[in-house]
């Protein structure tokens, strides 16, 4: 196998992951999904991996994972993380929701998998492509490269057809800290009724490509930064690690007009290209360990941010914004994040 092929990850952290990424695929003749599946197909069968460096090929794609990896690993920021399982979002859009969170949006991705064939090789043991990896990177290549999401190697219950052997994790993945699960959840009325529910109202730019998105992003690195941290500390108090004091929430308040005021501007300038957006909200649900919080809390704070497309607020608040309720029915985005050590 061409030596090429194994750059230096030292060299390559000092590039964008999307250039490092790309490099090692183009020393394998794979630039697009397609082209992946195609050399797999070859590479896995028997005889190319055994006689003909397929298994060399396939080794290479794995380094590549975990070169990845420990390359954002190790420098892991302040802030919370959000993750999401790419396989229950179908729609596209939740690359524009990830935007909301540049450089702390994860993509959560199959572990890498060794195979035990006990037919027709006698308990032969081999290590397994990233497919996975591959096809989520490819989906979401251009968030990837701009550093807003990273590919999160963690998910362990992925499906593997046509073996008839015996699948395992193969790989040591040490789980980044300050990390929520994203899921879908389009059943509004269950969970507005729930009384230990955190409401964010995230500023939301309908009608805007992924591209309008990353522009804001690159755009705005401050306005992001000021608010991960903000949640954070949101995310802190909803497991019990501290109070949720006023100067939280008056920061969120001021952290979520700032990108509304980033999406207004970005509204005006697809406007004059003849684009038509419009700023709304992106409901997001937020359980919290302590039950009952908010029956002591000032509900002054927790009030809707009049003349903003932004909301704070728990249950029973909620049900004072009837348009809140006739958004949510159409909005795109309804989503409840879990916290790891919590189930709802």
């Amino acid at each position: 196998m061409n030596s090429t092929i194994f750059i230096d990850f030292e060299e390559g952290r000092k590039m964008k992951e999307k250039s490092y990424i790309q490099m090692v695929l183009a020393e394998l003749g794979i630039t697009s999904y397609e082209d992946y599946i195609e050399k797999i197909k070859i590479w896995e069968s028997f005889d190319n991996r055994v006689w003909h460096g397929g298994q060399e090929k396939i080794d290479a794609l794995r380094d590549l994972v975990v070169n990845y990896y420990d390359g954002y690993q190790y420098t892991q920021l302040s802030g919370q993380y959000i993750s999401i399982n790419p396989k229950q979002f179908h729609d596209e859009s939740i690359a524009n929701y990830l935007c909301l969170f540049p450089k702390r949006a994860l993509i959560e991705t199959s572990v890498l998998l060794s195979y035990i064939d006990m037919t027709p090789h006698n308990g032969e043991s081999y290590d397994l492509p990233p497919n996975d990896f591959i096809e989520q990177y490819f989906r979401f290549q251009k968030i990837i490269g701009h550093n807003i999401a990273h590919l999160y190697p963690i998910r362990t219950n992925e499906e593997v057809y046509q073996l008839q052997g015996s699948v395992f994790d193969s790989t040591s993945i040490i789980p980044l800290k300050n990390v929520a699960d994203v899921s879908q959840n389009g059943n509004f009325n269950r969970i507005i009724t729930n009384p230990n529910m955190f409401y964010m109202a995230f500023p939301w730019l309908y009608n805007a490509r992924t591209d309008d998105f990353i522009e804001i992003c690159d755009k705005y690195p401050s306005e992001f930064d000021c608010l991960a941290n903000t949640i954070e500390r949101i995310a802190q108090a909803s497991n019990g690690k501290t109070d949720l004091y006023d100067d939280v929430l008056i920061d969120l308040k001021e952290a979520l007009i700032n990108i509304q005021i980033s999406f207004e501007k970005k509204k005006s300038t697809l406007k004059a290209k003849g684009i038509t957006a419009m700023v709304g909200l992106a409901l997001t649900c937020i359980p919290f360990a302590v039950p009952h919080f908010f029956n002591d809390y000032d509900p002054a704070l927790l009030k809707t941010i009049l003349g903003s497309a932004s909301i704070i607020g728990s249950g029973d608040l909620l049900n004072d914004f009837f348009s809140l309720k006739k958004e949510g029915n159409v909005n795109p985005y309804w989503v409840i994040w879990k916290w790891k050590q919590m189930s709802i």
